[in-house]
């Protein structure tokens, strides 16, 4: 299942993922949005 929701900030100018418990985290580079996908 894929989900997006908004990201109000982003600390970083490139793409980075972040693995929390089952869920990974897609920051885009716009730093727009957050792209959730779960395992």
């Amino acid at each position: 299942m894929n989900r997006t929701i908004k990201c109000s900030v982003c600390d970083s100018n490139s793409n980075f993922i972040e693995e929390k418990n089952n869920t990974y985290v897609y920051c885009c580079e716009n730093c727009g949005t957050f792209d959730v996908v779960e395992k």
